[in-house]
């Protein structure tokens, strides 16, 4: 007897497709010819893909050496298991991503210092990128779509130089030399994926001026340089010492993320026009509690911030400290604040208690069925 599911018309199995979690769709696709005709329909993968987001990232390895990660889904406020890494596990480091752009993820292969493999989860494939030429040292990868060609492109922002990766040329190009207000300690900053923002074509970096006080500067991914321009941060006039300053891009615009000696975090929005930032929110002093990890009530002033992480998807802004899991979000629309779910009490980790290690990551991933072949920054 043909079982009901199969007595649905195309439409109405094409919404039953919409609602399943990514890695039960990716199974569905095994199931029969026409579920695998429906799932790679073009506009079925073009709208699942823009309707899915998943941030931030959580990567996790077991007693076995086993890595899994999981994706926080902000339509349901669950974190779920993302698809399988399979044998690149072997290739690359898959506790931490370098860099990532829709359903494309950068991870760092090898030990040269410019040895990167771009990898679509979603259908398993995977694309090492060409060496630099150059010596890095300490360095790291922003992904941005340039407006006007839709061409991907990867900034290499080095202590000394900064290259550009054009994925179209699948070749990196040296293109100026990095500004020295972006010290080395920026460059961790930007390891960690908070001390730079894409936004209407300028990817703005954190940096530090000669007096030690955060600044901004910005590079122009069109005409591939750094501008002359400065811009002041939302505490012109303290230093890494005093206040921690991150930038993080939501719904099109630039955020700074800041956090004071006595542990006040505070949201500021950046006005491209003006060049200047304008307060927006205090996180709450409980939230501050528990994701800082402080005694309520206590406003004791400590040797210097703490390391706050940060990212964000259209609508939200995530912070968290730096090797803790408690991560608050604020909602730009609804201007609130909540606590995340506990990555350690999601429905795979419940089932798994043998998880050794979970580093969250200011990363997002909206998944793609598109191979790397194609023009990944066309309607992919």
């Amino acid at each position: 007897m043909e079982p009901p599911i199969n007595r649905l018309i195309d439409d109405l199995l094409k919404l039953v497709f919409w609602k399943v979690p990514l890695i039960d769709l990716i199974r569905a696709k095994a199931v029969c010819r026409r579920w695998k005709c429906l799932v790679d329909n073009k506009h079925f993968r073009v709208g699942f893909a823009n309707s899915h987001t998943y941030c931030p990232l959580a990567f996790m390895k077991n007693d076995f050496g086993n890595h899994v990660w999981l994706g926080y889904d902000s339509t349901s406020s669950k974190w779920k298991r993302m698809p399988a890494f399979g044998d690149i596990v072997k290739k690359v480091d898959p506790l931490r991503t370098r860099g990532s752009w829709k359903g494309m993820l950068c991870l760092k292969s090898g030990n040269h210092y410019s040895s990167y493999t771009m990898f679509n989860p979603v259908i398993g494939e995977s694309k090492p990128l060409p060496k630099s030429s150059d010596y890095w040292g300490a360095s790291e990868l922003q992904m941005v779509v340039e407006e006007e060609t839709k061409n991907l492109k990867i900034v290499a922002i080095g202590g000394q130089v900064t290259e550009v990766y054009n994925f179209a040329s699948n070749s990196w190009t040296t293109v100026a030399l990095t500004p020295k207000s972006i010290t080395n300690l920026m460059i961790c900053k930007l390891k960690a994926k908070n001390g730079a923002a894409y936004s209407n074509g300028f990817l703005y970096c954190v940096g530090q001026s000669q007096e030690g006080f955060y600044i901004l500067v910005s590079f122009n991914v069109a005409t591939e340089k750094w501008s002359d321009d400065v811009i002041e941060s939302p505490y012109p006039t303290s230093n890494a010492n005093e206040v921690e300053c991150q930038v993080v891009e939501c719904g099109g615009k630039i955020f700074a993320i800041t956090e004071t000696k006595v542990g006040l975090v505070e949201i500021w929005m950046f006005d491209c026009n003006t060049q200047r930032f304008s307060w927006v929110m205090e996180m709450p002093e409980r939230m501050c509690t528990e994701v800082l990890n402080i005694e309520p009530g206590v406003h004791q002033e400590l040797p210097k911030p703490g390391n706050i992480q940060c990212t964000a998807n259209s609508q939200q802004i995530f912070i968290w400290q730096n090797h803790r899991q408690t991560i608050a979000a604020f909602h730009l629309l609804e201007r609130k604040w909540e606590i995340l779910p506990s990555i350690r009490r999601s429905d795979y980790t419940r089932s798994c208690p043998d998880v050794d290690t979970v580093e969250v990551d200011a990363a997002f991933f909206e998944p793609t069925f598109f191979e790397l072949t194609v023009d990944v920054a066309g309607n992919s």
